[in-house]
């Protein structure tokens, strides 16, 4: 591991005017002593320190096609001054342990395969933990057909039990009150800067809570022309993906967006979420994913009502969810709006969730699905009648920067045999990324993971790859210095936003 340091100086100069020609005046002198200027430091530490082995999630050390191993680093900033951290991988080698029968074979029907670089199918993705301040969002409906929604930030007050809401900031047409006629479907973005809305008409739009405004992004359509009767349930995974709940009248499934830049924006149908054959009916209720990409699903109609779980599904088809509970029937006591995770959507934090029967907000246990603690809701100081709406959670506290799906690999060599030359033209050595900003105390784990391509054949057996993992850090006061290399793409400096 290597270590940038960069000192920011700031120097103050006294500059004293001289006057000439004769005087007799009156003076008096004092002076001010020991005026100093102190420099500041920029510091991180990294935990380990040594290299590691890419562990896969059984503990072996080596990595068979299709395969993906970890690795995990923690760099804290130890310095007195906020730095801007950056990643970079350095100095790759492949080194060729050994060959075995089956690698000779396989040399002498590939002639040129003896050149080819482990390092270059080796697909490479990136996400950051950190402590995050915990935010938790609900959405009101409010009258029906009034053509607006309320957006509220909440506060669970463990002393008095109270969900205390404040409306976001007024846009013009009362505080927290966005042009949507039934916002049931919020989502805030793993960065925690947008909350996008969605309602049964399929119109999208979000609030941004970096620079209060409203968007308005049309409507959502569904590859390949199916449409729908409604939608429902809203959230984003960790890597940016937002998944909601669509009913056609025949078809109830999950579908996903993955590119909410498009016009208009365009989902995909995933599948059908079942538990072993019973097809569970998605409306109504929410869905949450923690900072590790698990789903999790309150389900309200049909037996057994309550928690389900599932992991983020990436490919359509049909998937499989895994009841947790309560196991008891609660229909009667609750009416349930909304799910988000506690703690930033980090593991082992209970969901919350909204009931507008009881105008409530409940913890639930993430692995029992049992009730825990309840919260009355109140906006300033009075009890609050919640009509419906959603939940949602921001920022996470785990943030995938770099997909796998975006097809970067450890290293590019053109001369390399790769599957697929016109995607793969992408090595993230050489480059930096950008991992975000650092105050002084803080600490952020960095996670790694590196898949072996399932294209890899024989000729990779026993092969080695090692390489050196550096993180620099950059003052962000004062003079902005420039990237300390090249950045990679779309994974630079965020473009600070207008005013």
């Amino acid at each position: 591991m290597k270590k940038f340091i960069a000192l920011g100086i700031s120097v103050a100069v006294v500059v004293g005017l001289i006057a000439s020609g004769t005087w007799a005046v009156f003076t008096d002198t004092e002076v001010v002593e020991d005026n100093s200027f102190c420099a500041g430091t920029i510091d991180i530490r990294v935990d380990p320190t040594d290299g590691q082995y890419v562990t896969t999630v059984d503990g072996t050390l080596d990595l068979k096609p299709c395969q993906t191993g970890w690795i995990e680093i923690n760099v804290t900033n130890d310095g007195t001054n906020p730095a801007e951290i950056w990643k970079h991988i350095a100095n790759v080698e492949n080194q060729e342990n050994e060959i075995v029968d089956a690698e000779r074979k396989f040399y002498l029907s590939e002639p040129d395969s003896e050149q080819w670089l482990l390092s270059d199918w080796i697909h490479y993705d990136i996400s950051v933990c950190r402590d995050v301040d915990e935010t938790i969002y609900l959405s009101d409906t409010l009258g029906a057909d009034d053509g607006k929604s309320k957006l509220f930030e909440v506060v669970l007050d463990d002393a008095s039990y109270r969900a205390n809401l404040t409306p976001l900031p007024d846009l013009g047409s009362g505080a927290g009150i966005i042009p949507m006629d039934h916002a049931d479907a919020i989502a805030c973005t793993p960065d925690g800067s947008k909350i996008y809305c969605m309602q049964d008409n399929r119109d999208i739009g979000y609030y941004d809570l970096t620079v209060p405004s409203w968007t308005s992004l049309g409507k959502v359509t569904i590859s390949g022309g199916a449409n729908f009767l409604y939608i429902d349930r809203l959230a984003f995974a960790s890597d940016g993906t937002l998944y909601f709940e669509l009913n056609s009248g025949t078809t109830n499934a999950l579908a996903r967006i993955t590119d909410l830049t498009t016009s208009p924006i365009v989902a995909t149908v995933m599948g059908k979420v079942k538990d072993g054959g019973t097809e569970l009916g998605l409306q109504g209720a929410d869905i949450a994913f923690d900072s590790g990409n698990t789903c999790y699903l309150w389900h309200k109609n049909a037996a057994p009502e309550g928690v389900y779980t599932f992991p983020q599904p990436t490919t359509p088809s049909d998937i499989s969810a895994t009841y947790l509970g309560p196991g008891t029937t609660i229909a009667d006591d609750y009416s349930v709006t909304g799910m988000a995770i506690r703690g930033g959507g980090a593991g082992g934090y209970p969901l919350v969730i909204s009931d507008k029967k009881n105008d409530m907000i409940h913890e639930v246990d993430v692995v029992t699905g049992d009730m825990g603690n309840s919260y009355a809701m109140y906006e300033a100081g009075s009890p609050f009648d919640h009509a419906n709406g959603d939940m949602t959670v921001g920022p996470l506290a785990c943030v995938v920067l770099i997909n796998e799906d975006e097809g970067w690999y450890l290293t590019f060599h053109p001369a390399s045999h790769v599957p697929d030359p016109i995607i793969h033209d992408q090595g993230v050595e050489f480059n930096y990324m950008y991992l975000g900003v650092l105050q002084p105390g803080e600490s952020m784990l960095v996670k790694q993971s590196y898949h072996l391509d399932s294209a890899v054949d024989n000729w990779g057996q026993s092969d080695k790859v090692i390489f050196d993992i550096e993180f620099v850090a950059q003052q962000i006061e004062g003079t902005l210095p420039p990237p300390p290399g090249n950045p990679l793409p779309g994974h630079g400096r965020p473009v600070p936003q207008a005013n």
